[in-house]
């Protein structure tokens, strides 16, 4: 979670100084609770002896759509 934290920080950072919406707080947000999920679901899956991937498979549109509708909410034609 530290990596994805600050794996985000120079994209939000560049989006904040340029007077953008989804600055630097939204980015590392999303970075990290994406990451948390993850981890918590491939965590979930290996103990319950279950395949990681497949429950990756499973999370992933979740959490992109989740990304998008979080990031850019005012977007024209946005119905996330």
């Amino acid at each position: 979670m530290v990596v994805a934290a600050a794996l985000s920080i120079p994209v939000g950072l560049d989006r904040e100084l340029r007077g953008k919406s989804a600055g630097l707080r939204t980015h590392v947000v999303v970075a990290v609770a994406s990451a948390a999920l993850g981890y918590l679901s491939v965590l979930t899956a290996t103990s319950q002896g279950e395949d990681a991937t497949a429950s990756l498979r499973k999370s992933s549109p979740a959490l992109g759509s989740w990304a998008l509708a979080s990031s850019s909410p005012h977007r024209a034609g946005c119905t996330a």
